[in-house]
């Protein structure tokens, strides 16, 4: 049977459960997997591949695994090969332990002689206070490439740069990438006292994903930047279509670097 015949044939086959799904499954990676598959491929083994056979292919790990495992490997190491050409988006620059932060009030976080501005939005868009949090790793990522703030959620989370804005706040809060604004404090401090944090300081921002407790909006970005001497601290939405240059820093609470 031709690998054309029995991938339709899985295709219109209802029995397949979510236990057989493996995670690659957006339409870029379905589309470099076309590619790929007829660069690897002898024109005999590919005739009449289309990408909606890809598409079920990179769904389906019972359908895959009926390509002969030559053709399996093949498009595997051909994947991983280009995944290993692709410019990276983020680069792990450092990693800081911050010990643990006692709460405090949202309006007076950003405050005193440190600071020369402050976003009042801090006020109107997160709750009025900032809880206590326990002892943790910061981890700087460098961007490689020019970025929103939704793709670097994306990214830090392994999941598409579609994903619905609320989900990403959401899982961004249940995987504890977020940071409160004490900690982004102890994170300044840390940097004003030497310790290499990777954080700019020559005016360019260190954003930080924080929770807003708005349902509609469950993270915001938080952004400081040190302007001479002293530092200047403002917030936005992590919808915000704005594009920031490559070499941005990102702040993130415990991240596992090693899987972005």
């Amino acid at each position: 049977m031709s690998v054309r015949r029995t991938a339709r044939d899985n295709i219109s086959n209802d029995s397949r459960t979510k236990g057989d799904r493996i995670m690659l499954t957006d339409s870029r990676t379905i589309a470099q997997a076309y590619g790929l598959g007829q660069k690897v491929f002898s024109a005999g083994e590919v005739a009449g591949m289309t990408p909606e056979l890809w598409n079920a292919l990179a769904q389906d790990a019972r359908l895959f695994a009926q390509l002969p495992a030559m053709i399996r490997g093949s498009l595997a190491d051909a994947l991983a090969e280009q995944r290993e050409q692709q410019p990276k988006f983020f680069t792990h620059i450092a990693t800081t332990n911050l010990a643990a932060t006692v709460g405090k009030k949202t309006r007076k976080c950003f405050v005193g002689s440190r600071y020369t501005y402050r976003d009042n939005d801090f006020d109107n868009w997160l709750p009025a206070n900032q809880p206590s949090a326990d002892a943790c790793v910061i981890t700087t990522l460098a961007s490689e490439q020019d970025w929103t703030f939704a793709e670097a959620a994306a990214k830090v989370l392994g999941v598409g740069a579609g994903t619905n804005i609320i989900l990403l706040g959401k899982a961004l809060i249940e995987n504890g990438h977020i940071m409160t604004l004490a900690q982004a404090e102890e994170m300044i401090e840390a940097n004003e006292h030497g310790e290499n944090t990777g954080m700019h300081r020559d005016g360019r921002g260190n954003f930080f994903f924080v929770e807003t407790e708005d349902e509609n909006n469950p993270v915001s970005v938080g952004g400081v930047g040190r302007v001479e001497r002293a530092w200047v601290a403002y917030v936005g939405w992590l919808v915000s279509g704005d594009r920031w240059d490559a070499g941005g820093r990102l702040l993130v609470r415990n991240l596992d670097a090693s899987k972005l």
